[in-house]
């Protein structure tokens, strides 16, 4: 049985949102609503123009997207997921930006190093997740990993048996299990859960006349 951490680059949570106490308190609220899967507030701090689904649109057609009516809407969980895994601070990088801060959730966006930021490369968002030598729970451990920067070989991955996927599921919630390498060339199954893509979803926040706003909530295929 290996428990040892596996060696490999890493990517450490970042959570620079924390430093800001406006944002901080906003996060703690948007949590707790999320949780409740209160509709009201959501809308209430989503821009009228939010980014959502590769285009921007109107608020009604983010409701209709998301479904967000609906307690099995994937958005809940996708938000509680993102908004616990820190965050980054974006510098304005053009004109049609809008002015003040700009927070990204989760913090692998702007974090990933750029060499790394392609498909098939991932995180393993979690401390002391098992890397095991078959995808499966009772496998041989091979060794344990905590926010190591993995290649997916989805070739050798185990899709979920969920049967139809959606449009908004982005390619880590296709698995159940994915065939991971680490940078040391390490390799072995981790459980899908654990794994986050830089590509995954991600939200903006921007504060707008003391008031933070979603002004986008997007992911990439």
């Amino acid at each position: 049985m290996a428990n040892h951490l596996a060696k490999g680059e890493r990517l450490l949570p970042v959570d620079e949102g924390a430093q800001n106490q406006s944002f901080s308190d906003f996060r703690v609220e948007l949590l707790e609503a999320v949780k409740a899967k209160d509709a009201d507030f959501l809308l209430e701090i989503t821009h009228p123009k939010v980014s959502f689904g590769g285009r921007g649109g109107s608020i009604e057609e983010f409701k209709q997207y998301w479904r967000i009516d609906s307690a099995n809407s994937q958005l809940w969980k996708e938000l509680e997921t993102i908004l616990k895994l820190g965050s980054t601070f974006r510098p304005k990088k053009h004109e049609s930006e809008p002015n003040g801060k700009t927070f990204v959730v989760p913090y692998l966006l702007e974090s990933f190093p750029a060499e790394r930021l392609r498909h098939g490369n991932a995180v393993v968002a979690s401390n002391e997740v098992t890397l095991r030598a078959k995808p499966n729970v009772c496998s041989e451990k091979v060794a344990t990993l905590g926010y190591h920067i993995v290649r997916t070989d989805l070739d050798q991955s185990v899709m979920t048996d969920r049967g139809q996927t959606s449009e908004m599921m982005p390619f880590t919630q296709r698995y159940a299990w994915f065939k991971v390498v680490t940078t040391a060339g390490q390799e072995g199954y981790v459980e899908a859960q654990y794994i986050r893509s830089p590509m995954d979803y991600h939200a903006f926040f921007n504060n707008e006349s003391g008031k933070w706003l979603m002004t986008a909530l997007v992911a990439h295929s």
